[in-house]
């Protein structure tokens, strides 16, 4: 018997009913084998600890069963909130992994988890991987299709939850997905529309030890009544400390939560939850040593800002500029520029954006990725008589916005952002958009 996920909008219609949180025993499908499980075990001794509000919209809290034990911590978001948003992140060091408090910090995240599996030797993601709109990784092609959560850029976000094939196919619904601009492959599926229907052989996860060992866990879910996302770790391996759980007990502590839709992610040693940058659970590796990861998720304040692509009126460029529209563009196409001996002009291009407030802003560049592209393309960052130059290496970390500074604007000032080679047999540039984030009011730093 083998049950496929359908992915669905957080915003649906449906009630979430709420006799799964009342029944007494529940099927669970482990391949062709059915079980029956209690409901009530030791999930009963829980003792939930009082939520403390982390910003509007997001709360977290602490819970645990001594006699067990188990010490669990969870992030509790309520999606209906415009003032926050939810985004993937991924590692961009050379080695592809980051610590968890890391990603957090480079994201301005109010809290984090780990999320999906990745290659420990190259730290490339083994599932699907979507940001900002553009796919950097596909599940791979060996492993079955897998469960990922996908989140709209609606404000509100809208939350989907599909299993997705690797060729980035979901289940069904195509149109919803389509919407989805970050997305996160894990597994197996815990929770399917209210019914715990755990997905192991049907995604890859058949081996024994992994479903009814207890491990540190991490997984994520939402109840599609309140909107609500719940984050979710469980300590493991330290039996003075936590034991962590089976996929059994997982998928019960999220129904326990209210999640009628769920799934799990990479556990074991990168199973860490972060807030307010710091770790707040044990992790379990050696030594309590925090483990580097593909990629994580975040939620962080939404904060107001201006994103200026290539083909504005707000830029001006000399040179011979080509477009493209390589995979991995903001938007529809960037520009190129290839090193020309019968070009007499300098390669230039300048994004002039037109600020609504003064205030302290991040500026960010993106751009696409290639062997050909020069390692020292420099972007200058001009407010009033200051520039400010930051070379980057553009054979790497394309199709991402990048940090690229922070400036301190005030009312009669507007900057520009300028992108040159160096020179000229340094190999090609590619320009595509800037965006400017207003962090607060203009403070001056020491």
């Amino acid at each position: 018997m083998q049950k496929s996920h359908t992915y669905r909008q957080l915003h649906g219609s449906r009630n979430f009913s709420q006799t799964l949180l009342r029944l007494t025993v529940c099927l669970v499908v482990f391949g062709s084998q059915l079980l029956v499980l209690g409901r009530d075990m030791q999930l009963a001794g829980i003792k939930y600890g009082p939520k403390k509000e982390l910003a509007s919209g997001a709360w977290f809290q602490h819970a645990s069963d001594k006699s067990v034990p188990w010490e669990i911590d969870i992030i509790e978001i309520d999606l209906n909130n415009p003032a926050i948003e939810i985004v993937s992140i991924d590692a961009i060091t050379p080695s592809l992994r980051e610590k968890l408090p890391d990603l957090a910090r480079r994201g301005r995240a109010i809290a984090a988890i780990n999320a999906g599996f990745f290659n420990m030797e190259t730290g490339e993601s083994v599932g699907h991987f979507e940001l900002d709109d553009v796919i950097h990784s596909y599940t791979r092609a060996d492993l079955p299709p897998r469960t990922t959560m996908g989140f709209t850029d609606d404000s509100p976000q809208s939350a989907v939850m599909a299993v997705v094939d690797p060729k980035g196919t979901p289940a069904s619904h195509a149109d919803e997905w389509k919407k989805v601009v970050h997305a996160i492959a894990g597994g197996p599926g815990l929770i399917d529309d209210g019914e715990v229907t755990i997905e192991t052989n049907h995604e890859g996860f058949g081996k024994v030890s992994f479903v009814e060992k207890r491990h540190p866990r991490t997984a994520m879910g939402f109840n599609s009544k309140t909107n609500r996302m719940f984050w979710v770790t469980v300590d493991g391996r330290q039996p003075e400390w936590s034991v962590g759980m089976n996929l059994i007990e997982l998928a019960h502590l999220m129904a326990d939560l209210g999640c009628d839709n769920a799934m799990n992610l990479d556990g074991g040693g990168s199973t860490t939850c972060v807030v307010n940058g710091d770790i707040v659970n044990r992790v379990s590796g050696k030594n309590r040593a925090v483990r580097a990861v593909s990629n994580a998720w975040i939620v962080r304040k939404a904060l107001p800002e201006l994103i200026v692509d290539n083909d504005s009126a707000n830029v001006t460029k000399t040179g011979n500029w080509s477009m493209v529209a390589d995979g991995g563009c903001h938007g529809n196409d960037a520009l190129v520029y290839v090193p020309d001996a019968s070009d007499d002009k300098t390669a230039a291009i300048t994004w002039s954006p037109a600020l609504a407030a003064p205030g302290e802003y991040l500026i960010e560049g993106w751009w696409v990725a290639s062997p050909d592209r020069t390692a020292s393309a420099a972007f200058g960052i001009t407010v009033g008589e200051s520039t400010q130059e930051v070379i980057v290496d553009q054979q790497r970390l394309g199709s991402h916005w990048n940090a690229l500074g922070r400036v301190i604007l005030q009312e009669d000032l507007a900057p520009q952002v300028t992108l040159k080679c160096r020179t000229p047999e340094s190999g090609s540039i590619s320009a595509d958009a800037i965006r400017l984030t207003r962090l607060g009011p203009a403070k001056q730093h020491d």
